[in-house]
């Protein structure tokens, strides 16, 4: 669970809203990303950005 110094406001709803650098530090967030960072679509995506810059 989330400290009380990382949740910066709740809704009524039952969310809870964090900081952006607190988000972004979590170890599954942190999993996430550097999973589809070295994905095969994000490595496609960086060699047909690659081709385009060197066409022009």
């Amino acid at each position: 669970m989330s400290s009380k110094k990382s949740i910066i406001k709740v809704t009524k709803g039952g969310r809870l809203y964090k900081r952006t650098a607190d988000f972004f530090q979590q170890k599954d967030i942190v999993a996430a990303i550097t999973e589809l960072a070295n994905s095969d679509l994000v490595k496609e995506i960086n060699k047909k950005e690659k081709r385009e810059l060197e066409t022009t």
